[in-house]
């Protein structure tokens, strides 16, 4: 058997268990527990949150949502690797860091594809900016005092939400068709 046979016996069996719980854990928080506290009470933290965004609360959240962004991610890795490379003088580390972080990477893509969550509409006086995304075509991470919002994608345009939604601002494919009513106003409006 040969080395890379003898990894991926090892490797995929775990990971391929890791991914399928993760879409478990998703269905079931967002298809059967969806009634159930403290899942009920979810949109009204964030909501309560943004209606205390500060400037300076807004600057440490772009921090930390700016550290925890792919790129930062895939730079910060690079620069380990090539440091454990020149420190040890050896392929294998570097490699299991590159391997690793990958693999997180790809049990995320992989959940977000199968477990669909619509985010609350946060309300306020001007569009949320369009952050950087974690990848093309889907909304980033966010915390709870920050607006939800789309990937940076350029089809993507926040609208004002309609009429009585209180400065509700919607991202959609079409700014020309803004969602018809405030349940709409969420990250994956059509």
């Amino acid at each position: 058997m040969s080395e890379a046979a003898f990894y991926a016996k090892r490797i995929l069996p775990p990971l391929v268990a890791l991914q399928l719980g993760m879409i478990g854990l998703g269905l079931l928080i967002t298809k059967v527990l969806n009634d159930v506290w403290p899942f009920t009470v979810e949109d009204g933290v964030n909501r309560y949150f943004a209606a205390r965004r500060t400037d300076p609360r807004n600057v440490v959240t772009e921090f930390f949502s700016l550290v925890g962004s792919t790129p930062v991610i895939i730079g910060v890795t690079a620069i380990a690797a090539l440091i454990l490379l020149r420190a040890l003088h050896s392929w294998r580390e570097p490699i299991f860091l590159c391997a690793a972080v990958s693999a997180q990477a790809i049990v995320f893509f992989f959940t977000t594809l199968v477990i669909d969550r619509q985010r609350p509409a946060v309300h306020g006086s001007t569009p949320p900016r369009r952050p950087r995304a974690s990848r093309p075509g889907t909304p980033p991470p966010r915390s709870p005092s920050t607006p939800a919002s789309p990937s940076s994608s350029p089809d993507w345009s926040a609208t004002p939400g309609p009429s009585g939604s209180a400065g509700c601002w919607c991202w959609s494919r079409s700014a020309s068709r803004p969602p018809a009513s405030t349940a709409a106003c969420t990250t994956r409006a059509t």
